[in-house]
């Protein structure tokens, strides 16, 4: 029988918090998050495992952070004649970091948090039903980090992270009333990022860092009412991560810092599900 192609036009459907930034959840410290996530420059907390591993070697104890935020995203769509919304409901994003100096050159740094993930699920009534009904990511990376004082201003870091993804997407087919097609699926990948941290001067730093892309195949099952169930796959990508940060410190417990950031987004097109076999009959 021959392969079943699921576009996950989906994913444009979830939004996060910022923009048009997909799956991505940019927020992994409060601190951070606080001052609009310019911290690559900083990096002088833990969390530095995710947004600048170099900063780890700032720490001059062990440090532990754990925090947990919340999400309810409140989805609507307005047509000439009506309006639909997605299900109301909080997401947890938690994430925990852990940095500690080895030496007075070398440090380390730990972390477990879930830089991409959300979803939407939508009613089968809406008009679009038979792009999607549903989509929903669970993300989870575990990272280690370490960090190294080259010279008395500038440091370097890197970082490997293991990730487990789990997929569910539904979509209506367009047969009957009530027809789906449901996927779930999971898999694990492995990413990397690189970063560096100068500093001048007291009151001056740059930070700079570079995440690589994921690509995976997650395995799972697909199920539908009309077609039946079978073994299915499908391809998942998450982009790379350009990040740059500026910080300026005028004066005791003052901090002015930006950052830029660039996802690659554009190297991401239409991803497909692929079932050899679905009994009951093919699309």
């Amino acid at each position: 029988m021959r392969p079943h192609l699921f576009p996950l036009l989906c994913l444009g459907l979830i939004p996060a918090t910022v923009g048009a930034a997909g799956y991505y959840l940019p927020n992994q410290d409060a601190f951070a998050t606080a001052r609009g996530n310019a911290f690559v420059a900083s990096a002088d907390r833990p969390s530095a495992v995710f947004y600048n591993p170099a900063g780890l070697t700032q720490l001059t104890a062990p440090e532990a952070e754990v925090s947990l935020y919340a999400i309810d995203l409140g989805t609507k769509v307005t047509t000439k004649t009506e309006r639909f919304g997605a299900k109301s409901e909080w997401q947890a994003v938690p994430n925990l970091f852990y940095g500690a100096p080895i030496n007075d050159k070398l440090a380390w740094g730990f972390g477990v948090n879930s830089p991409f993930g959300l979803g939407a699920d939508w009613t089968q009534g809406s008009p679009f039903r038979t792009v999607i009904t549903e989509a929903k990511l669970i993300y989870v990376s575990t990272t280690a980090a370490l960090a190294y004082d080259v010279t008395d201003t500038i440091s370097v870091g890197a970082a490997v992270s293991f990730n487990y993804a789990n997929l569910t997407l539904e979509q209506g087919l367009g047969i009957a009333p009530l027809d789906f097609l449901r996927v779930k699926a999971d898999g694990t990948s492995v990413s990397g990022e690189l970063g560096i941290r100068w500093q001048p001067t007291e009151q001056h730093a740059f930070g700079l860092t570079a995440t690589t892309a994921t690509s995976q195949e997650l395995k799972g099952k697909v199920y539908s009412n009309i077609l039946g169930t079978g073994p299915a796959t499908i391809g998942f990508e998450t982009p790379m991560k350009l990040a740059f940060g500026y910080s300026y410190r005028p004066a005791p417990g003052w901090n002015i810092e930006a950052n830029i950031e660039w996802l690659d987004w554009d190297s991401l097109n239409s991803l497909y599900l692929r079932s050899a076999h679905v009994p009951g009959g093919g699309i």
